[in-house]
């Protein structure tokens, strides 16, 4: 083990690749040949349909790649949000209407880390500017050198984790890609998890302390285990077996500090049932609808 840590961090942004998308296999690699879109399909096999946004759904479950702005528009399959709001004793036809945009910036770190494309076309360093092109940078989010360098600093604070290889799961697993699957009660569903592959779910969260104990209390506010037994169920379905399910939570404060929690069986248990709940609420109430 190299015990330099800048040497270290570099070889974790080596492993990690993000800027060129998640490396494969070599025999998966050849079989996907250019298309990115056949990695999904190389990878699952014929468990699964990778596809592009303008591609038909599959009724079982199918992956897409497509922006968030497409997923957030599909009104036929319900997100993990709507379902958290319906727990929380929001209507579910109210909660069904509420479009949650990701913003702040909790946002602009998962897309630094997991989408950095999407990060160059959304957000804006002025002092990067070279004069040209003024049109085009009118929507987007200018930052800081203070707040882009902050940024780096966590990035670098998840890759140069020591407690799990983050690194090398954030550079092999699929970013920000939707799963839409239809269960056997005729629920239609739909996940975008931050990060994942066959056998781990990554889940993404700024906070100001990542203790357990005070972390625990902000999954219990917000609902985040109910979405990670959504989330565990969806890439479940892609991958044929249950993945395991980790926080990754980072201070955007220095020193910035990572740590990570990793859910118990008894705890996804329990997300499961309330997961299930909240779903048999939803369909009671839509239920009532068709009939009133």
């Amino acid at each position: 083990m190299n015990p330099n840590p800048a040497r270290r961090l570099a070889a974790a942004r080596r492993r990690s690749n993000f800027f060129l998308g998640p490396p494969l296999p070599r025999a998966l690699a050849d079989e996907a040949g250019a298309d990115p879109l056949a990695a999904m399909v190389a990878l699952y096999g014929n468990r699964a349909l990778a596809a592009d946004a303008m591609s038909p759904m599959r009724d079982d479950c199918c992956a897409r790649r497509e922006p968030i702005a497409s997923y957030l528009a599909n009104t036929t399959h319900v997100s993990a949000s709507t379902l958290r709001r319906v727990a929380r004793g929001e209507p579910a036809a109210e909660a069904a209407l509420r479009r949650h945009w990701p913003a702040g910036p909790g946002d602009a770190f998962h897309a630094f880390l997991l989408e950095p494309r999407r990060f160059e076309r959304e957000y804006f360093r002025p002092r990067t500017a070279s004069g040209r092109g003024v049109e085009a940078i009118g929507e987007r989010i200018w930052m800081s050198e203070r707040e882009y360098a902050a940024l780096e600093r966590m990035r670098d604070a998840v890759l140069g984790y020591r407690g799990l290889p983050l690194a090398r799961w954030l550079g092999e697993g699929a970013h920000e890609l939707s799963i839409y699957w239809t269960d056997a009660n005729d629920g239609r569903w739909k996940a975008r998890p931050d990060c994942f592959t066959e056998d781990v779910i990554l889940e993404l969260k700024t906070a100001a302390d990542v203790r357990a104990t005070r972390f625990a209390r902000t999954r219990s506010r917000f609902g985040y285990d109910l979405q990670a037994a959504h989330y565990v169920e969806a890439v479940g379905r892609l991958a044929g077996r249950a993945p395991r399910f980790i926080y990754v939570a980072v201070e955007p404060a220095a020193p910035h500090y990572v740590w990570t929690h990793e859910l118990s069986a008894v705890e996804l248990a329990e997300a499961r049932a309330a997961l299930l709940r909240a779903r048999a609420a939803l369909r009671l109430e839509a239920e009532d609808a068709r009939r009133g």
